[in-house]
């Protein structure tokens, strides 16, 4: 016991004494093209607590938080080409000692070649090479293109890697062979898994009628037409989020049982999470999911898929149901469901939660591998 306990102490001194200066650099913060941005936001917050500087170069200015410290660069809608963005960073270099540059397929990451070769930089690609985005043709061949002739330069050029979850690490893994690539010996990897702030009040509402809650982006990857045909005629569903495929929501049919209620945030969006019983997420393809860690931290389990790269910690936990991302998976697993198993994995997802995905452990886990 005195041994754990010093190694305990070492590794929290370790911490205390992390001094170096972090500048992210990503695309977009808006919550509206994903979860890096809010994860961004609360790793900054918790590092700024903890006296460690946590800065952020963005190349629109769609979605930065208020009072959030960050570098403006006009950039283009897409690719983000911004000579603003290579100037900056150029003349601010010297302020950081590490840079984060989150996602890839972007002008983002091209940004490492301009700086001294001392500097720490990682790239963080949020499930960017998972398999999945190489199994469209057209986008994969433009893919293939990019990466031989610009991003794998980028790759190697960056001192580490860090991935947000092993299954992450393993499909991309699986990508870069197939790319002709292997992590060279020197690769510094790391693992870093997402966290959220918990809420401030965890709501729980008895409903009558079992309510199942979908929350994110209307687009065909999301598998929300998954959904709407396994749902079992016993249960109620809200859906909220962005309608992003205007074509794809106009052919979903909803039954009586659904209700849409628009993009929701803050105190509403607390509330849609705890008055309803199961959180869905049927995504064929997903990193972490932050709406899956926000459920759990209202004490809700989640259904979910095999296509989301934190299922295994949630099949492990017994944090809720796991699927294949077809109509029959999320048919089977709906047919397993009882209220009492509901209770049970709750407060399963709830201890998983506390154990692995708030933010202040991703912000321990993040100095750990810096």
């Amino acid at each position: 016991n005195s041994r754990w306990t010093q190694m305990a102490r070492t590794s929290c001194a370790q911490l205390a004494m992390f001094t170096k200066r972090i500048l992210h650099v990503i695309h977009s913060m808006d919550p509206k093209k994903g979860g890096p941005g809010q994860v961004i936001h609360g790793w900054s917050q918790q590092l700024q607590q903890r006296g460690v500087t946590s800065d952020v170069l963005v190349l629109t200015d769609d979605g930065v938080p208020p009072a959030m410290p960050y570098y403006s660069c006009s950039g283009t809608r897409d690719f983000g080409y911004s000579l603003a963005a290579k100037r900056k960073l150029q003349r601010v270099a010297s302020e950081y000692d590490v840079f984060i540059f989150h996602g890839l397929w972007q002008y983002t990451t091209c940004l490492i070649q301009g700086l001294p070769a001392d500097k720490q930089t990682w790239i963080m690609p949020h499930g960017m090479l998972d398999p999945w985005f190489f199994s469209r043709s057209l986008k994969s061949t433009k893919k293939r293109y990019y990466w031989r002739f610009v991003e794998q330069k980028n790759w190697l050029r960056a001192t580490g890697i860090i991935f947000t979850c092993p299954e992450e690490q393993r499909l991309a893994h699986l990508t870069l062979e197939q790319l002709g690539m292997t992590p060279p010996a020197h690769r510094n990897e790391g693992i870093v898994y997402l966290g959220t702030t918990p809420p401030a009040q965890i709501q729980s509402i008895t409903n009558k009628v079992p309510t199942a809650l979908f929350l994110g982006r209307i687009h065909p990857k999301k598998g929300l037409d998954l959904l709407l045909d396994a749902l079992p005629e016993n249960w109620q569903l809200h859906i909220a989020g962005p309608i992003e495929d205007k074509a794809y929501w106009k052919s979903l049919k909803l039954p009586v049982e659904c209700s849409y209620l628009g993009s929701v945030q803050g105190d509403l969006k607390e509330m849609l999470l705890g008055h309803s019983d199961l959180l869905v997420l049927p995504s064929r393809q997903e990193n972490t999911g932050l709406v899956l860690l926000e459920a759990m931290s209202h004490k809700k389990p989640v259904l979910t898929t095999t296509a989301v790269n934190i299922y295994p910690e949630i099949q492990g936990a017994a944090a809720g149901w796991v699927a294949d991302p077809t109509v029959e998976g999320l048919h089977s697993a709906f047919a397993t469901i009882t209220p009492r198993e509901l209770v049970i994995r709750g407060a399963n997802a709830y201890d998983l939660y506390l154990s692995r995905f708030t933010v202040e452990s991703s912000v321990e886990q993040l100095q750990k591998v810096l």
